[in-house]
């Protein structure tokens, strides 16, 4: 159970990094549109996520505190650069990973275990903002938009039904291979709210969950808070890679 909602947790991490009929909600996911095309326009990006979730089941509880920084370098839609540190913290623990991608290869460093394997480039820009899952104006449930100082605020929640859909497609995709027999999970409402400047460009993305896993009788609640904010954007000529990549362990 440990390990099923450690795996989980990067699950919605994933999530969170993806997500994330009146005027308002047509204004709304115009403004959104631009920012995720934006984003996925750049020719490099900088970005770092603090994320806090807590865990509970019954009187016990969890607290998960997990912080990414990931810069990403695109040349073309094959020659793709990638890194990316995440920090995870709870129960006293925590772990430490950082995953590189170049030349067709992905990169693992695990707490000083290293490893590589081949992956495919599509399989990358598949685990990054820049094309994660797509939100379409008919997912929306609410939405508002407000004019601040330099550009919008834009909040929307999506339909319960779009997101359940969501979560359901990244476990499957997270967890191959493992037994899901008798396991269930039912996402509430997701709420983002993102501040981007007048040019489309996204400040920060703040996503809002929660959703509760069933297994065996046990149901695990999670309640989910994570900050993106944008560094920059096509500012990065090339990331720094460790010298020592060539003596990663293949698997």
């Amino acid at each position: 159970m440990k390990k099923f909602i450690l795996l989980l947790t990067v699950a919605v991490l994933c999530l969170a990094m993806a997500a994330c009929g009146n005027k308002d909600a047509a204004q709304a996911f115009e403004i959104y549109s631009q920012m995720e095309e934006t984003v996925a326009n750049a020719s490099s990006l900088e970005m770092v996520i603090d994320g806090a979730m807590v865990m509970s089941s019954g009187s016990e509880s969890i607290d998960v505190a997990v912080g990414v920084n990931m810069k990403q370098v695109i040349r073309s839609e094959t020659d793709v650069d990638l890194e990316m540190t995440m920090d995870m913290a709870y129960t006293g623990m925590s772990l430490t990973s950082v995953i590189y991608y170049k030349d067709g290869y992905m990169y693992q460093d695990i707490m000083g275990q290293k490893l590589k394997t081949v992956a495919d480039v599509e399989e990358v820009m598949d685990q990054s903002y820049s094309s994660g899952l797509k939100i379409t104006e008919a997912l929306i449930k609410t939405s508002k938009v407000e004019k601040v100082d330099g550009g919008n605020k834009v909040t929307f929640t999506l339909k319960e039904e779009a997101a359940n859909d969501m979560l359901g497609e990244i476990v499957d995709s997270m967890l191959q291979g493992m037994d899901m027999t008798g396991v269930t999970t039912k996402m509430g409402d997701v709420q983002c709210t993102a501040l981007v400047d007048e040019e489309g460009y996204p400040k920060t993305y703040n996503i809002l969950f929660d959703f509760s896993m069933e297994q065996g009788g046990e149901t695990v609640k999670f309640d989910y808070d994570m900050t993106t904010e944008y560094v920059s954007f096509d500012s990065i000529d090339a990331i720094e890679f460790p010298a020592d990549l060539d003596t990663y362990i293949e698997y």
